[in-house]
């Protein structure tokens, strides 16, 4: 996490002239700065952006601790990845079945061709 709004109000900017140098909406910007809404992804345009922000990170409570919180994101992100690749077997299995599908639907198309040639 960056501390944005002190790197703010050191240079002397405003929320919109953040806006215009990262594209970010300025609600995202003020959800970031009162720590409402904080993703990795907010980080990394900001960062992006502005490399001087580099030196204003902080660290996050829950993760510096490690502790339960760590545990259980790691937990979820393990239960996560299982049902991904569930997920992807299923698109495989559906995906060689559709194959099927056009295989048989393109031996039907020929079959009824022969069958009004007779």
């Amino acid at each position: 996490m960056i501390d944005l709004l002190k790197y703010r109000k050191e240079r002397k900017l405003n929320q919109k002239k953040i806006c215009e140098i990262t594209g970010l909406d300025q609600s995202v910007i003020s959800k970031y700065e009162n720590k409402k809404h904080v993703t990795d992804y907010i980080t990394s345009v900001l960062v992006e952006h502005i490399p001087d922000l580099e030196n204003y990170e902080i660290p996050d409570p829950d993760y510096s601790s490690g502790g339960e919180h760590h545990a259980m994101v790691a937990a979820n992100n393990q239960q996560l990845m299982e049902t991904l690749k569930e997920i992807v077997k299923s698109n495989d299995k559906l995906i060689e079945n559709n194959a099927k599908l056009v295989e048989t639907n393109a031996l039907l198309s020929s079959f009824l061709v022969e069958l009004r040639k007779s």
